[in-house]
């Protein structure tokens, strides 16, 4: 709240966060891990500069992410042999026996079931979520209410030394919940925290503090997931996650990473020219701005240079392809061709050129691996 209202000027938050910022004069934006997908990046980097006005998206990048991207799909698909392993063991942590246990539902506690059965937490929770995508199970994460009872009596409260702030509170409970000196009371913070005219924080802190000095028993709100059967056990030999499952979107996956590897090692192509062309906008002109764009400025490569080489590998494509015949009239050199009819020229220097001008629309790749005028 103090950063929409502009008191505090940085903020770190997670994608989830940030996908719900609609703050117009939004300078910059830092990606310090990399997103999954080029549609993530977009979007999120995306939330800097909506006044119109100039702005940044940085992505800090180094060899690490790329090996901690990767990891990723190894993470999110856990071979199928850990699947089959993950599923046989939970309908034993249930004690479901085959043929038996659809509609049931259980609460879950997914460290407790890791630690018994010797699993990878994030693997394993990975491979409960494919069986649910496969329709074997469904798992949400319900919320339970907080509860607090009070340890000592009534005389034993009356002769603790506590603040005035945890007098308050105390009274506040006593006054809207009853029984809890015989049994545990569900409570809502937030309607205590409105009563005593203060923050849930401070309500939470109290209780805490009222924990620690043995007063009460305060147990807070938590989310417990809750695993409902949908299929009856199977014998493990007809366990089967689908195609489009499991290796369709392990495949999606693997692609929508490659893209986003590939933008961030690219040291060729402008930035936003790369987004635009992911996104089906072929004809866009490169921005001038992106870290790209700027150092192509500074390369040791002058205009003239550029002009006089753009020229020279022009001839070059047409000459190539006017010595085709008729039936491969329209078929552009390979790069290797194109630096075996200009090997006279510096091959630094044409690689640099041949580079510029890929990036900068006026060669193209035909074919694969075929260069051509536009």
């Amino acid at each position: 709240m103090a950063w929409k209202k502009d008191k505090c000027r940085v903020i770190v938050a997670t994608n989830a966060f940030g996908m719900g910022i609609d703050k117009p004069e939004v300078r910059t934006v830092i990606h310090v891990d990399l997103p999954d997908t080029l549609e993530a990046y977009f979007q999120e980097a995306g939330r800097a500069g909506r006044d119109e006005k100039t702005a940044y998206a940085v992505l800090l990048y180094s060899g690490a992410d790329k090996v901690k991207l990767q990891k990723r799909v190894e993470d999110s698909f856990p071979d199928k042999v850990m699947v089959r392993r993950v599923y046989e063991a939970l309908f034993n942590y249930f004690q479901i026996a085959e043929h038996e246990g659809c509609g049931d539902s259980y609460r879950f506690s997914l460290a407790q079931f890791c630690s018994i059965y010797h699993f990878n937490v994030t693997r394993c929770f990975s491979a409960i979520m494919l069986m649910q995508s496969a329709g074997f199970l469904e798992y949400e994460e319900t919320e339970a209410r907080s509860r607090v009872v009070f340890t000592v009596n009534r005389d034993e409260l009356y002769e603790r030394k506590t603040t005035d702030f945890e007098d308050r509170l105390m009274s506040a409970l006593l006054r809207n919940y009853s029984g809890l000196f015989t049994d545990y009371a569900y409570i809502d913070e937030w309607s205590i925290a409105k009563t005593l005219d203060t923050g849930r924080k401070e309500v939470y802190e109290g209780l805490v503090e009222l924990r620690r000095n043995g007063i009460v028993d305060y147990i807070p709100l938590k989310r417990e997931p809750l695993v409902t059967i949908k299929q009856n056990r199977v014998d493990i030999s007809l366990f089967h996650l689908p195609r489009d499952v499991y290796e369709d979107r392990k495949k999606q996956m693997t692609s929508n990473i490659s893209h986003v590897i590939e933008y961030a090692e690219d040291k060729i192509h402008c930035r936003s020219r790369i987004l635009l062309s992911y996104f089906g906008e072929t004809n866009s002109e490169p921005c001038g701005h992106c870290d790209v764009c700027l150092e192509r400025k500074h390369e040791r490569l002058g205009n003239a240079d550029v002009e006089t080489m753009k020229v020279k590998i022009g001839n070059a494509i047409n000459s190539y392809m006017a010595g085709q015949g008729k039936e491969n009239r329209n078929l552009p050199p390979t790069i290797s061709e194109l630096y075996f009819l200009l090997d006279k020229e510096d091959a630094i220097t044409l690689r640099k050129t041949i580079d510029f001008l890929l990036g900068e629309g006026m060669l193209v790749w035909k074919y694969g691996n075929r260069i051509a005028l536009p």
